[in-house]
């Protein structure tokens, strides 16, 4: 079996680190590569073409729903996994209206 190839895209590093740390662990999971805002996963997205983007969704400089927008037009096979612990259903239907998936995540 191949591995899916992933792209992870988190704008604080603690948390970008947790979720590459946990993915590696995953058998038939690589990590292909990883971005701080959105313009890096744009940037990273063409350059790797990953099987799947896991994004957070405010970031700095481009928020990864403005940037799903902007690969959607380009590449509308892509597959974005949006995590926050953040969210409400304006936020839900803005993924879901740019074409990405939301896992939303409630702390305790």
């Amino acid at each position: 079996m191949d591995n899916i190839r992933i792209l992870i895209c988190e704008d604080h590093a603690l948390t970008r680190e947790g979720i590459i740390n946990r993915l590696l662990r995953v058998p038939g999971i690589f990590v292909a590569g990883e971005a701080e805002n959105g313009t890096g996963m744009i940037t990273q997205y063409e350059k790797l073409k990953p099987d799947l983007v896991i994004s957070d969704i405010q970031m700095p400089e481009l928020s990864g729903i403005d940037a799903l927008k902007q690969l959607k037009s380009k590449y509308p096979l892509i597959k974005v996994l949006f995590i926050s612990m953040y969210g409400g259903e304006p936020c839900i239907y803005s993924i879901i209206r740019a074409g990405g998936l939301v896992l939303s995540i409630k702390a305790p």
